[in-house]
């Protein structure tokens, strides 16, 4: 089949009681894509139809407000219990900042001293801090006349080497915990030596009239109580996790299937008793959609099918079998034809395979390819797999076909003399070259020949016969091609003036056929239309130089295009060439006159490995450039819109009651 399949527009008159029912019933058949209504012309208000774009108010859903008390509650207890997290992290931080001055007992005023000392502020007062100096006798030294420097760990003053004022409960990476001793009366003098000095004072999480003993009690019982909270949280947490889950799943495919039904709905066209369905029906579908909507209505509805007009652009849906499924996707890569357009798939996979055989052209290295090719087809979950295993053994079976016809198996220098034509390294190249440029002739004609017939399909006539890739262009390019031929080949004996003269004429009345065709195009639409729209650089002569200029494109991408299918013969040799360096080399490795080596060998098995890895990726990338660039641009225009059915996701089963958490 050379073309999608075929469409038909289904219009479907139901009561408006039915319409849910209608619209499960197109879910289940899973055949038809629904499609807004046509414009329908003014009609007397008291008849009217709402317009799709009117939106109805769906009805109160249980299902939704179920959903949400049951969302709103898991976040509450997933705040509840990052809330007990944060406080206990907190708590944590509080106590390794009050651990190496838990031991002391003072009391709060004298570890807060203001910053303006009054005649209420202690006589003695406790800086507490961290010095990051790795060695305090400086400090010491500095504030030998004004304060004392202890260390919380020991009851004399902090010794000169830090290592022994660590405490074992905090890291020296952070410091040396200090305790400066002084009175208010110099309080402002430490002050201003303790900014020259790398100190950091600590702000202790103290409660009035609290020392730091007490607050330490204090914080642990906080930590204790806050980490059993916490758990009992996670606790509660998983509970509710397990008897929501199911229920929360259920509640999300009902919420979908309704949201989906709401969408269906709006594009229907409806009154108080009855609503219209549009929607797009595969032909071989629409007489089984129509008969079960009329069993499942009781007969009460009205359905009535037509074909795509002219105006329509039907979505489009190729046809699918498991040998075309891998090159349906390639082609979906590129972009779906459009609906009157020619499905390029059969015409990828020939030629597909057919260049990568020529360019990969090995009966060991295709033996593996379809080998592995077959271990993937019968992988029993995923269809992407399978379908790739389909394409590498296809892809294998014309390597090893070109293999036969070069005489190459991984290489082996003893076999091409079995060969049915020739090695691509041995003989003359010329040929293998001819075989690629004939390769290019073919699929830029096919190529023209397919263009021709979308733009017939789409009632264009002028471009499939002026166009630069319609009916012109290949009278243009086979008489390039003759004349070429005549050119480049031997001299006929007698010579003949005829065949030149008549294939340049010929050329010439194409290249002045596309020259005319956009200034006479111009001409037309002027014609039918008396005021087309303004155009920057209006006029005949732009529109003929601009013709001038496409067309002198045109004649250049034929060439271009014809002479890029060389890279088929170059690849093959570059693949013909790999091999006999890798058996070069091991021949290399061998003794003069003796058996090979385990290392010949090994050689010859890795250098074949990275072979079929290294150029069956080259082949593969090649062969799909060189029909998307080189054969799809000539008529395919990957601009269709893919058929997508009215589904609805299965109906989810009914929870237990017994396992459900209450309703507010």
């Amino acid at each position: 089949m050379l073309k999608p399949i075929p469409m038909l527009r289904l219009e479907l008159i139901v009561l408006r009681r039915d319409l849910r029912l209608t619209l499960h019933s197109l879910a289940r058949l899973g055949s038809a894509q629904l499609i807004p209504p046509p414009a329908l012309p003014t009609i007397p208000d008291s008849t009217s139809l709402p317009t799709p774009t009117q939106t109805r108010e769906p009805p109160p859903d249980s299902t939704e407000s179920r959903r949400l008390f049951l969302l709103s509650e898991t976040g509450r207890h997933l705040r509840e219990q990052e809330a007990l997290r944060s406080k206990a992290a907190r708590l944590r931080t509080q106590l390794e900042h009050l651990g190496p001055f838990s031991n002391l007992d003072l009391q709060h005023h004298h570890l807060t001293p203001s910053q303006s000392p009054s005649a209420s502020t202690p006589s003695v007062l406790v800086l507490l801090g961290v010095l990051a100096a790795p060695d305090p006798a400086r400090l010491r030294h500095d504030l030998r006349s004004s304060a004392l420097v202890l260390s919380p760990t020991s009851p004399g003053p902090i010794p000169t080497n830090p290592t022994q004022a660590h405490h074992p409960n905090r890291p020296s990476s952070l410091g040396h915990p200090v305790v400066i001793a002084t009175t208010a009366h110099h309080l402002d003098h430490v002050r201003s030596i303790l900014r020259h000095h790398p100190f950091r004072p600590e702000n202790l999480p103290l409660l009035p009239s609290e020392s730091p003993a007490n607050a330490r009690q204090r914080l642990e019982t906080d930590l204790a109580q806050t980490v059993a909270a916490l758990d009992r949280a996670e606790a509660e947490t998983a509970a509710w996790t397990r008897s929501t889950t199911a229920e929360l799943q259920t509640l999300e495919t009902r919420a979908r299937r309704n949201r989906l039904l709401s969408e269906a709905e709006s594009l229907t066209r409806t009154t108080p008793s009855v609503a219209v369905i549009n929607a797009w029906v595969p032909a071989q579908h629409a007489a089984a959609t129509a008969t079960r909507l009329h069993r499942r209505t009781r007969a009460r509805c009205v359905t009535r099918c037509s074909p795509p007009t002219a105006d329509d652009e039907a979505p489009v849906l190729l046809a699918d079998s498991p040998w075309r499924r891998p090159f349906r996707r390639l082609v979906e890569a590129y972009g779906l034809p459009r609906y009157r357009e020619v499905d390029p798939t059969p015409f990828l996979a020939l030629g597909y395979a057919l260049m990568f055989g020529l360019m990969f052209g090995d009966v060991g290295h295709g033996a593996v390819l379809a080998i592995a090719g077959l271990g993937l087809m019968h992988h029993p979950r995923f269809a992407a797999w399978r379908d790739a295993g389909l394409l590498l053994t296809v892809l294998g079976v014309t390597s090893a076909a070109f293999g036969i016809a070069y005489g190459s198996c991984f290489g082996i220098p003893a076999l091409h003399r079995y060969a049915l034509w020739h090695d691509p390294l041995e003989g003359n190249p010329l040929g293998l070259l001819g075989l690629a440029i004939a390769i290019g002739i073919t699929s830029t004609s096919l190529g023209l020949v397919l263009n021709v017939a979308n733009q017939l399909a789409r009632g264009d006539p002028v471009r499939a016969l002026l166009g630069r890739a319609g009916v012109l262009g290949l009278v243009f390019y086979w008489a390039a091609i003759a004349w070429a031929a005549r050119s480049l080949g031997p001299p006929s004996d007698p010579p003949s003036s005829t065949t030149p003269s008549a294939t340049l004429a010929v050329t010439a009345i194409a290249v002045l056929g596309w020259l005319a065709a956009e200034p006479l195009a111009s001409r037309h639409t002027r014609r039918t239309h008396p005021h087309p729209p303004p155009t920057p650089g209006d006029g005949f002569a732009l529109t003929l130089a601009e013709s001038a200029v496409h067309t002198l494109e045109a004649i250049v991408a034929f060439l271009a295009n014809t002479t890029s299918f060389l890279r088929l013969a170059a690849y093959a040799m570059s693949h013909a060439a790999l091999l006999a360096s890798v058996w070069m080399m091991a021949d290399a490795l061998a003794p003069a006159a003796g058996p090979w080596t385990p290392a010949s060998w090994l050689l010859v098995a890795v250098g074949n490995a990275l072979v079929i890895a290294l150029e069956g990726t080259v082949a593969a990338v090649q062969a799909l450039r060189l029909h998307y660039y080189e054969f799809f641009s000539r008529f395919h225009s990957g601009q269709g819109s893919p058929f997508q059915p009215f589904l609805l996701p299965p109906r989810p089963s009914a929870p237990n009651p017994q396992s459900l958490p209450p309703s507010p």
